[in-house]
């Protein structure tokens, strides 16, 4: 009986051994070297001034964009958030080095968008967003790819790597916000009116497309909140 037993465990072992190795994944990237000293500058230009949570918060969502099973354009947005807080920084009279925070925090942005993401295989591309960013400062600017890699990235243009419902676009309109039909003189209005754009498209999704993607309307609620916390983006 024992050694019936260690014959079928051994040909097991064989038989694993002998099988076509497991497909080899490009993680870590979130985590490599070039891109981790980054996340603790997003950090530091807050210090010393009412941002630390909201940039803390948006560096950890840095991290999370880097992923293989992110969105194509959620590494862009999110250096777009950066610069919009580096604007903002830049403008409040109540942070007397607003401006060299604001120099600093974007370039932390424009070397944060370069940094590779994670692939499911190694010598495979990363997909590049088809949307332009919302500030020039990051015009031109994709993220770096696998140096092993042996055929040119792709550029989807599928509702889910474009990302426009993480935090949808609107525009400035001669002082006012402009968010697809609705005008609005406070930004914080217009900021609502964004983030409930995205949560109405959320839930249409899960209710009418069956987006398996969507597990219930809990998390476009979920989603929402994530929408309110951070900044208001809008292209100038």
């Amino acid at each position: 009986m024992k050694i019936s037993v260690i014959f079928i465990v051994v040909v097991g072992l064989v038989l694993f051994s002998s099988a076509t190795p497991l497909e080899k994944r490009r993680f870590g990237q979130e985590h490599s070297k070039f891109v981790e000293p980054l996340y603790q500058k997003m950090r530091d230009s807050a210090v010393n001034t009412n941002y630390g949570a909201r940039i803390g918060n948006l560096s950890g969502e840095a991290v999370n964009a880097l992923l293989a099973a992110k969105p194509a354009c959620r590494q862009q947005l999110v250096a777009d958030h950066l610069i919009f807080f580096a604007k903002t920084m830049g403008a409040d009279k109540s942070i007397p080095d607003g401006k060299k925070k604001e120099k600093f925090l974007i370039e932390v942005a424009k070397k944060y968008r370069t940094a590779e993401r994670n692939t499911n295989e190694v010598g495979k591309p990363s997909f590049l967003c088809a949307r332009k960013p919302f500030f020039k400062e990051l015009n031109g600017i994709v993220q770096k790819q696998d140096p092993d890699a042996k055929t040119k990235p792709k550029t989807p243009t599928d509702a889910f790597n474009l990302d426009e419902h993480y935090d949808p676009l609107g525009k400035l309109d001669n002082g006012t916000f402009q968010v697809k039909k609705f005008t609005f003189n406070d930004v914080g209005a217009a900021h609502n009116r964004q983030c409930a754009i995205q949560h109405n498209a959320c839930a249409d999704s899960f209710n009418k497309d069956k987006n398996p993607k969507i597990p219930n309307v809990g998390a476009c609620d979920k989603q929402q909140d994530v929408c309110f916390q951070g900044p208001p983006v809008f292209a100038k």
